[in-house]
């Protein structure tokens, strides 16, 4: 249904107004989506007439808006878009899109807003377009990030490995440089960063160090060799491990000290240290429980003699079951001066590795005692 204003009017020079008519009238029912031609006279009383004709169209179709944005998240709170939509109409012209908020505003932080472009044509259809803007300055939370790592394989791994969540409900791929699963260097520490990105551009970070360490602990005070009489079996000091880290690791031997050994046999006792890396240091030592004691030979016969002075021939020697021939020691000691008129008893000792003792004994009697002298001279006749 359309009409005009003003209507038209006439004039003549006999100074009358001739009337105007339009056909089609204005309010008149126009064809949809078509151009009408409309034609409007006038008439005077002489029978002149003057005409004018003008076009109306019934467009009810609304323009097309182009490259309307998807929507939008971003960190920045001054937002735009690209590319900026754009709109085409059925009369051929480019009607302006106009969007509220306008690409450019400043944005509230932390919300999303909807924005409305929209696009009128000459003969007043609108067409709309809508996207969301999300101003979003939460950074994605990382999960498991790995504690420090030291290992002694160059080829590293980390379990479990790090995730993220965002408050948009996405969990966004974290990526770790250098990767799980890289050849790392030798000897060294490397720092390992992990981030997370959101569809914003927030991005978390979580670092950790990667330490391969191939060097194993150094064991002092590793025991010498263990020769006892006794089956329970301590060593002091006890060995101790350093490491290139600063740490002192545990030293574990096996059997421990304190334990019951075999006796008359000999035990290999073995004592490791570990790093936290996992290199291993180890130290051997021997444990023999020696129960059998020296064998001394020629023990001396007692010794019957009028000077203090005394020696005895021969010594008395021993040997032992580790093979070696320990020192006898006599107390009091052959060539020592002995009580005058007395017996004294000689005590000969001797002592293994594992401090077994055979003894043997024996008297010296040194007697001084005259008993005067026997006369044999004959009577003279």
């Amino acid at each position: 249904m359309v009409t005009w204003t003003p209507d038209p009017t006439a004039s003549d020079d006999d100074g009358t107004t001739p009337e105007v008519m339009c056909i089609p009238a204005a309010g008149s029912s126009f064809p949809v989506d078509e151009t009408t031609n409309v034609v409007c006279n006038a008439s005077d009383a002489a029978g002149n007439e003057a005409i004018c004709t003008f076009n109306v169209t019934v467009d009810q179709q609304a323009p097309v808006i182009d490259n309307c944005p998807s929507n939008v998240r971003t960190n920045n709170a001054m937002v735009t878009w690209t590319p900026d939509p754009t709109a085409t109409d059925d009369d051929g012209t480019t009607p302006e899109v106009t969007c509220i908020p306008a690409a450019g505003s400043s944005f509230p932080v932390d919300e999303t807003t909807n924005v409305v472009c929209n696009a009128s044509d000459a003969a007043g259809n609108e067409a709309i377009c809508t996207f969301n803007v999300t101003v979003d300055q939460q950074a994605p939370v990382i999960d498991n990030c790995p504690s420090n790592v030291r290992t002694n394989n160059a080829m590293v791994t980390w379990t479990p490995d790090p995730t993220a969540t965002d408050d948009d409900g996405t969990t966004p791929e974290v990526i770790c440089i250098p990767a799980a699963g890289s050849s790392f260097p030798v000897d060294e520490t490397t720092n390992v960063v992990c981030n997370a990105i959101d569809a914003a551009g927030n991005e978390a970070i979580c670092t950790f160090n990667v330490t391969v360490d191939q060097q194993a602990p150094v064991i002092d005070n590793c025991p010498s060799n263990v020769r006892t009489n006794n089956a329970m079996v301590t060593w002091t000091p006890d060995p101790t491990a350093t490491d290139d880290d600063g740490t002192t690791p545990e030293v574990i031997c096996f059997p421990a000290a304190g334990s019951s050994f075999p006796v008359d046999e000999t035990t290999n006792v073995e004592c490791n240290a570990s790093d936290a890396a996992g290199n291993e240091a180890i130290c051997t030592f021997n444990v023999t429980v020696d129960q059998q004691a020296p064998v001394i030979d020629n023990c001396p016969s007692n010794v019957r003699t009028n000077n203090a002075m005394v020696t005895w021939t021969p010594d008395p020697t021993a040997t032992d079951d580790d093979g070696t021939t320990p020192e006898v020691i006599c107390f009091p000691a052959a060539g020592s001066s002995f009580p005058v008129d007395e017996t004294t008893n000689v005590v000969c000792n001797a002592s293994d590795a594992a401090g077994n003792e055979a003894i043997c004994t024996f008297n010296v009697n040194v007697d001084q005692q005259c008993y005067g002298n026997l006369d044999t001279r004959s009577n003279s006749y």
